[in-house]
């Protein structure tokens, strides 16, 4: 991670960490930080993505969907 972090603000770019559990208060709030922020990378693990998948089937929710993510790009 620290790489990937320098690497961003030798091209300057802003970071956004986000300090805290990333399933509090639910699985969702890195998605609103993503929304709200307009963030061009994302960068998370797979357990956050796998942990994600089960707690947003459950609920029914679909981040791609649910939020504007049209800023990030691939």
């Amino acid at each position: 991670m620290w790489n990937l972090l320098v690497g961003g603000l030798l091209v300057g770019t802003t970071i956004l960490l986000y300090d805290g559990s990333p399933g509090y208060p639910d699985m969702e709030v890195l998605w609103k930080g993503v929304q709200q922020s307009g963030m061009t990378f994302f960068g998370i693990s797979a357990a956050y993505i796998a942990a994600c998948m089960k707690a947003c089937m459950k609920a029914g929710i679909e981040p791609g969907k649910t939020y504007d993510l049209s800023k990030l790009r691939l």
